[in-house]
């Protein structure tokens, strides 16, 4: 359960400086070192939550932001496009052929959708096909 813990502390949190992730190994280290102690009633999610306020205090750790991509058709995505420019801090690419397609960075902080590809965390294919995930 530590291990699940530092784990998910890692892949949700990077290095401000550096904005690259920590390793699992450097997560354990310092959570041994706030002599932090499980507790096998609360879920592993909840304790990495708590684990993270608590690193805050003793090292430089941030919230990753979540990157996504959005493929729209090209008529529904003009209308969505407004819309999802409010929730999203930085467009990194825009491409508007047959259909809109959007890779956006740093948007709600702290959350992450499904797997890690070489460009970081992306949405999961079923979220892509509905669109997006509002």
């Amino acid at each position: 359960m530590f291990r699940d813990i530092a784990t998910i502390v890692a892949d949700k949190c990077v290095n401000p400086k550096t904005k690259r992730p920590y390793t699992v190994i450097v997560i354990e280290r310092a959570v041994k070192d706030i002599h932090y102690s499980v507790k096998p009633n609360k879920s592993t999610k909840q304790q990495a939550l708590e684990v993270i306020r608590q690193l805050k205090e003793t090292m430089q750790i941030k919230r990753a932001h979540m990157r996504l991509r959005f493929i729209l058709p090209a008529r529904e995505g003009k209308k969505l496009k407004e819309k999802l420019k409010v929730l999203i801090k930085v467009i990194e690419n825009e491409d508007f052929h047959q259909q809109l397609e959007i890779d956006a960075g740093g948007g709600a902080e702290g959350k992450t959708a499904g797997a890690r590809g070489p460009a970081g965390p992306v949405a999961s294919p079923d979220a892509e096909e509905r669109g997006a995930p509002l």
